[in-house]
């Protein structure tokens, strides 16, 4: 396992934490961080979430996760031991969304 999936897993890990415990921001649903990938060089870490509910309350749960971006980021940077703080963006991961929609038509098929 290289480094940078080392410091991806941990991530993962730490936010899913820090969404779930320290955020106090009711557009914010049920959140689910389903990977995390980073950079060779650990400048970048891109945070894939995924959020159950209807469009609307998924675009607020993402409003919700960048107002709060920075305080993450924080909280994220006292907890990781790294000489540098990885840049982090967040991006919904729509292969559940995918999956639900592929097992329902296979379903569908039988």
């Amino acid at each position: 396992m290289s480094r940078s999936d080392r410091v991806a897993e941990r991530i993962k890990i730490e936010v899913s934490d820090i969404i779930a415990r320290q955020v106090d921001d009711p557009r914010i649903g049920f959140v689910t961080i389903t990977s995390v990938k980073v950079t060779p060089d650990i400048k970048y870490a891109k945070i894939y979430l995924s959020v159950l509910g209807s469009e609307e309350e998924k675009k607020e749960a993402l409003e919700g996760i960048l107002s709060a971006k920075n305080f993450i980021k924080v909280k994220l940077c006292s907890k990781l031991e790294l000489r540098s703080m990885p840049e982090i963006t967040f991006e919904f991961d729509a292969s559940l969304e995918k999956a639900t929609k592929l097992w329902t038509l296979m379903q569908k098929i039988k």
